[in-house]
Parts: structure tokens; C-alpha cells; sequence
């Protein structure tokens, strides 16, 4: 028998997560099913974790609109969800006269869309600024109310305050086949069946293949991977602000972050994608990476890299006629619709940055789709409390970290300095695996990738959730870490 539900999203990454947090606040029974083993472990990931203003984003747009509500509103959904992040501006080099026309360019788009604390600067300003850049540079856009957050503290949080708030998730659940049945939509999954009123897929790179299930084909995503490189928090104080570079000739620049968590964030490169992505790294891309890093930063210490990642985006290019791709890449946010079936397809940047007003936006179109107009709750709660981090507390508050349980003493990770209080929180809160502790509290995330912490978390994850250590996967079935002798 079919699980019945009104509102079904697909796919609990941060973009699905947050249309959930906003359907929650009405009487819906709404459902989020995830064909990984948790959330926000996608494409949530390709992005360097950077909330942008929108000053070069198309006037009139709905990325413009949103990009530009979405920053104002950033530090207030912070509060509200309990998320760590900097307010540390960014400044877009030039190194010439062709890439200072391109600035000058974006700060008309920025004047002209009305988005305030964007304006151009000196090199005398930016020298004051950041000291340890190269010599050359000739101009700035400075964006004073870029910030930076961890992608996954904000999808989590998302997460957690639609699930408090009464959404259903279901992990391990991929989506076999969709089709439309009278009023409903009936998806079968690799488990069970739903019955939905309106369906609302946020299905990351395979959105397209979604859509195509019930939908005449109008949109194909051509993924491209992204490499990045990530640098101890040893070289956290070297730069400031979030750098990147517009280039003098045609090409791609480089964007250097000083993260939420206090390390330096190299990345993305661009490639294309030859068959399935595997989330392998590039070595070309990485060599890329420290190339550009080095000529930016002279003094960027190569050795002081602890990991290199990658992940892949979405690129969403229009069929013809005949259903061929086009050559024309779609720059705006797409929203597809038909019939109670709507398509989030093709986000890229600056997803994060918009995750929580889409969220609205969607929200917004599929209440208006219903014939009677679903009731708002009076009991809806848009706050939730982040796990407590001792290494924060050790320093600014140690009187509440003694209020705490004597757990949160305890140190597992000493990288992150992250107790054995956090991981039984996290624990507690639906991580499973090691790298759902990793998202949730940063263990293993330091200079030594858990070679220090790993045996202690797999020892907790067994003991807790009551599962043979050699259950215990990385990331989900098909990653166990312990080979049973």
C-alpha cells in the first residue's frame, strides 16, 4: 500500500532541505525522501561556502532578486537556525586595465540593482587590507557584506527545523519510477511507494531524468566537476577577505576563502565530466589550484594542504524541437512546473547563498497550487540550537560549558578539539555513519583526517546505535571501514 502525503520533495540536500523548512510552516504532511545515506551529501558541497550580494548578477533576474533578499535577511536566518559564519567581505582583483573595465561594469550592475556596500577601490586600500598579495594589483571590487559559512552547519540546521517542525525524511531512498495518477503523483522507490498531491524534486544532477518521468523533456544538465584544496587552519590569518580574481585575458580566475572553520579554501577548477562522476580529483585541476594560489599569495605554504576534494555541478542547457541540447546554457534559476510536478533543476551558484528564499519561493508557488489554501500553524517554531562545540566554550563561555555533561570534556578529536559530548549529540540528532559525525560536529576535519579520532568514533557510532563495528560505514552502504576478520 502507498504511503499517502501531500507535498513529496526529492532530495534532502540544502536546497530540498530548506523548501522543507518553509512548507513545514503550514498544515501539510510533507515527505523528503534521499537516495544517500544522509542529507546534504550532493551537490550541497560543490560551493565554496560563500554568501554573495549579487552584484553581478542579471538585473531583473530571479537570482538577482533573491540573491539580493537573501543577503540582507543571512545574518537574521543565522540567528534564527543557530549557524556560525563571518561577515568578511570580498574583494575581486584586477590586474590590468581590461579586467578593471569588468569591475567598473559590475559596479554599475551592483548601483543599478541597488545593493548597498559595493563600491571600487585602490590598490593602496587593498594593500592596507591584505597585505600579503602579490605586487600588480591595479583595482578592487570590494563587496563589504559577502559572508562565509560552512554549507553543511546550514543545510543540517535546515534540516533539523523541518524535521522538528513535523517533516517526514526517509534516507536510502531512490526514486525508481514517477507517474501521474488522476489528481496525485504515485513514486516508487528501492523501498516503498507514495501517493502525493504535489511533488517537488530538487534532485541535484539528476533533475533532468526526473522531470522526464512524468514531463515532456525540455532541459538537460551537463554536470562539471569542481577540485578544490583545503588548507590547515594554521594559514587561516594569511588573507581576510574572500579573494577572487577577474582575469586580464579570457579564462578563469581563482578564489581563495578564509572559511567559517578557519582554514583556507582553494577552488573551484572546471572540467568536464567523461562518464560517471566518481568524485575523483583531478590532478591537473589541483596543480591548477596551487599554481594560481602561489602567484596570488607568495607566501601560501603548499605543504600546509590536509585535503583535496571534488564534487560536481549542474549545468542546465535547453533541448530544441527534436530534443537535441542546445548550445544555449541557462544563467537564471529555472523552476519548471506542470501539473502539481515542480523541477528545481540546474542550480549552481549562488545556490547556497539563495537556498533559504528558494526555499520560500517554492514554498510559496506550491501553497498556490492547492484549490483550498493550506493553513498556516500557529505552533510552527523557526528556531533551533546547534550542537555546543567545546572549543568555542573552552574559550568564551567555560561557566556553560560546565553546566554540560561531563562528556563534553572528554576530547576524541584533537585536531577540531571536539568532545565525546558532540559526537553522542550528534549521534542523537541522526548521524550514522563516520562522515555524518564529521558534517555535524568537524571531527576529522583537522590536520591528521582522523587518523587520531576514527577507531574512538567507530567505537562510539557501534556502541550507541547497538551495530557491529563492521557495519559502520564512511558515507553508506558499500564504505565499511572495518573488514570483518
Amino acid at each position: 500500500m502507498a504511503r499517502k502525503t501531500e507535498v513529496l520533495i526529492i532530495g534532502a540536500g540544502i536546497l530540498g532541505c530548506f523548501a522543507a523548512r518553509a512548507l513545514s510552516r503550514y498544515k501539510l504532511d510533507i515527505s523528503v525522501i534521499e537516495k544517500e545515506a544522509d542529507v546534504c551529501t550532493g551537490i550541497s558541497k560543490a560551493n565554496t561556502g560563500i554568501i554573495y550580494q549579487g552584484y553581478d548578477q542579471h538585473h531583473g533576474s530571479l537570482k538577482a532578486e533573491l540573491c539580493k533578499r537573501a543577503s540582507a535577511s543571512f545574518s537574521a536566518l543565522c540567528a534564527e537556525l543557530d549557524v556560525a559564519y563571518k561577515r568578511t567581505g570580498l574583494l575581486m582583483l584586477s590586474f590590468g586595465p581590461n579586467a578593471d573595465k569588468v569591475l567598473e561594469k559590475k559596479i554599475r550592475n551592483a548601483e543599478s540593482g541597488a545593493i548597498p556596500n559595493v563600491h571600487l577601490i585602490g590598490p593602496q586600500e587593498i594593500y592596507s587590507f591584505e597585505p600579503s598579495l602579490r605586487d600588480g594589483v591595479t583595482h578592487a571590487l570590494y563587496a563589504e557584506d559577502t559572508y562565509v559559512v560552512n554549507p553543511w552547519d546550514l543545510g543540517i540546521a535546515a534540516f533539523e527545523n523541518a524535521k522538528a517542525n513535523g517533516t517526514s525524511f526517509y534516507l536510502n531512498e531512490e526514486v525508481i519510477n514517477i507517474r501521474k495518477e488522476s489528481d496525485s503523483f504515485l513514486i516508487e522507490t528501492n523501498k516503498q511507494t507514495f501517493l502525493a498531491k504535489r511533488v517537488l524534486c530538487c534532485g541535484g544532477l539528476k533533475a533532468d531524468m526526473l522531470w522526464e518521468m512524468v514531463c515532456r523533456p525540455m532541459i538537460r544538465l551537463i554536470p562539471q566537476a569542481a577540485d578544490y584544496l583545503v588548507f590547515d587552519t594554521y594559514c587561516g590569518n594569511l588573507i581576510h577577505h574572500v579573494l577572487s580574481v577577474e582575469p586580464e585575458e579570457k579564462g578563469d580566475g581563482i578564489t581563495i576563502v578564509p572559511t567559517a572553520d578557519g582554514n583556507l579554501l582553494l577552488g573551484p577548477t572546471r572540467r568536464d565530466i567523461i562518464g560517471e562522476f566518481d568524485g575523483s580529483t583531478a590532478l591537473k585541476g589541483l596543480s591548477e589550484l596551487k599554481k594560481k594560489g602561489k602567484w596570488l599569495l607568495p607566501d601560501l605554504p603548499l605543504e600546509q594542504v590536509i585535503r583535496s576534494f571534488a564534487a560536481a555541478r549542474p549545468n542546465p542547457f535547453t533541448l530544441d524541437k527534436n530534443g537535441e541540447i542546445t548550445d544555449k546554457s541557462l544563467k537564471d534559476f529555472v523552476i519548471l512546473e506542470e501539473d502539481g510536478f515542480f523541477d528545481l533543476i540546474g542550480v549552481k551558484t549562488p545556490g547556497i547563498t539563495c537556498a533559504n528564499e528558494l526555499g520560500l519561493h517554492l514554498a510559496d508557488k506550491i501553497i498556490r497550487s492547492f484549490e483550498r489554501t493550506p493553513e498556516l500553524k500557529t505552533d510552527f517554531v523557526p528556531t533551533r540550537k546547534a550542537i555546543p562545540k567545546t572549543s568555542e566554550l573552552l574559550n568564551k563561555n567555560p561557566e556553560a560549558l560546565s553546566l554540560l555533561s561531563p562528556e563534553y570534556l572528554e576530547i576524541i578529536c584533537r585536531c577540531k578539539n571536539v568532545s565525546k559530548g558532540e559526537i553522542l549529540e550528534a549521534i542523537k540528532r541522526g548521524a550514522f555513519t563516520v562522515d555524518g559525525i564529521k558534517r555535524r560536529t568537524g571531527a576529522g576535519m583537522g590536520r591528521c583526517q582522523g587518523g587520531y579520532c576514527m577507531e574512538k568514533i567507530l567505537k562510539l557510532l557501534s556502541e550507541n546505535l547497538d551495530t557491529d563495528i563492521y557495519q559502520i560505514t564512511k558515507d553508506g552502504i558499500g564504505s565499511e571501514i572495518l573488514k570483518k576478520p
